[in-house]
């Protein structure tokens, strides 16, 4: 595909991304069974437009549109730095993790949950296309950041769970592991280092210690895959590829 192709891509990724986890919120419910039909009800307006419901409505749009533009611009960009730095199918694997775990921090900004529906698929996922295709890291090396990121954040937790309680939510553990599956042990350290930095920042600016990890750990996945590629693309690997 041609550069803007990929990038047009990589903007609608991006743009919908809001629109489709507030979709998917609505569609878990929290007290029902996931229904994946409620993703497409339609949305109801406000029918007076004099009203103030609508006027707040038209605030909240306005707002919305302006943060799905930039998520489609800095998608745009990833893809585009994707493609021209890895080979197709790589890329598309690569492409689609990350517009996963972006939906997975967006929905834990809104509700302080990284569901199973994601998490799950992303650690199976990542030790599948390790396997096939390689687009990251090798097999030993996946296997490896899986059941590190996995293990790490448990010991953390039983170390921190004398002073907090429920210091590391289910979902942060398995989103980790997940990473690890696709970056491989090496450069999950270095997710789990710019993890720590987003987050001390995070909790800086909402001026509170307990916040949610999903966000920071989805700045951090893109900061180090674009790391990653990069460093790769030059024939420097930290581990090579078989």
């Amino acid at each position: 595909m041609e550069i803007t192709e990929v990038s047009l891509i990589g903007f609608i990724c991006g743009f919908l991304l809001i629109p489709v986890s507030s979709r998917l919120l609505k569609s878990f419910g929290w007290e029902t069974p996931f229904r994946f039909s409620n993703m497409f009800h339609i949305i109801r307006f406000p029918k007076r437009k004099d009203s103030p419901k609508y006027a707040l409505f038209r605030l909240l749009l306005g707002k919305m549109m302006f943060c799905c533009c930039i998520y489609g611009i800095i998608f745009a960009l990833f893809f585009s730095f994707l493609f021209s730095y890895m080979p197709p199918i790589q890329a598309s694997l690569t492409a689609a993790m990350l517009v996963v775990v972006a939906l997975s921090g967006l929905m834990d900004l809104r509700i302080w949950i990284l569901p199973d529906f994601f998490t799950i698929p992303l650690i199976i996922s990542g030790l599948a296309a390790t396997y096939y295709f390689q687009p990251l890291t090798n097999m030993e090396d996946s296997i490896t950041g899986c059941i590190f990121g996995y293990i790490l954040p448990l010991v953390i937790a039983l170390i921190l769970q004398r002073k907090h309680e429920n210091p590391i939510g289910g979902g942060d553990v398995k989103m980790m592991a997940g990473l690890g599956a696709w970056l491989g042990f090496t450069w999950l350290n270095v997710v789990l280092v710019v993890s720590f930095v987003t987050f001390a920042l995070f909790a800086v600016m909402r001026k509170s210690t307990v916040c949610p990890y999903g966000p920071p750990l989805t700045l951090a996945a893109l900061i180090t895959v674009a790391a990653q590629v990069f460093v790769n693309s030059t024939g420097f690997e930290l581990l090579p590829l078989n």
